[in-house]
């Protein structure tokens, strides 16, 4: 197997991805994991990080990167966790056919629209779920209060679908849907973009705070 596409297979998928692929359980964000391996493990204590394709335990203080995770659930090496990795990607190895080439090629390609994009489809997804959540406690307010508008059931519907596929967008579906709403709603999603952008240096500033208090 050459050393050069190894890089190419660590870039080809998400930690979240291959953590539900080891039989592991996350959040719908993907961004919390339950310690399956360990016996007795309760809750999500494993952070996991798409961006940097690193995981951390915070109930027994380790942690690493894919191979480093692929290793601590089925054992072997780093050179089996790499074919593991490659099998779940779908990529050939050790072949250099014009065939394996030109996939080798596309999926490059791919993780360069994910450099590019991601940071942005994330914010656009953060302020999109935001926006939908409020537009469901709105129309379910109708449910309790007689002042409000009659719910409009065909609405809620939509509105918990959508929210159901924004939670599971991860990686290149969700650049593809952040490119789909961006060619039909330029304004929207460029405000939706500002508004996660905002809404996660708030959220960066109040931790900052917490901690600064907590000191």
């Amino acid at each position: 197997m050459s050393v050069s596409i190894v890089p190419h297979i660590l870039e080809s998928v998400t930690i979240s991805n291959v953590y539900r692929a080891l039989g592991g359980a996350t959040l719908p964000n993907g961004r919390r994991g339950v310690a399956f391996w360990r016996d007795g493990a309760n809750g999500f204590n494993v952070s996991l990080n798409d961006t940097k394709g690193t995981w951390f335990d915070h109930a027994a203080g380790e942690g690493g990167g894919l191979l480093d995770l692929v290793v601590k659930v089925r054992g072997g090496t780093k050179q089996e966790a790499v074919r593991y990795l490659a099998a779940l990607a779908g990529i050939p190895i050790d072949d250099d056919s014009p065939a394996a080439v030109e996939a080798r090629a596309r999926w490059a390609a791919d993780r360069e629209v994910l450099r590019r994009d991601l940071p942005n489809a994330e914010h656009w997804r953060a302020a999109a779920i935001a926006m939908v959540e409020l537009s469901l406690d709105s129309i379910k307010a109708g449910f309790f209060d007689p002042t409000a508008p009659r719910p409009d059931i065909g609405e809620l519907q939509d509105l918990t679908r959508l929210l159901e596929q924004l939670h599971r967008l991860q990686g290149l579906a969700l650049v593809d849907a952040y490119g789909d709403w961006w060619l039909t709603h330029p304004q929207l999603t460029a405000g939706l973009v500002r508004a996660g952008r905002n809404r996660e240096a708030a959220w960066r500033h109040a931790i900052r705070r917490y901690l600064e208090v907590a000191a």
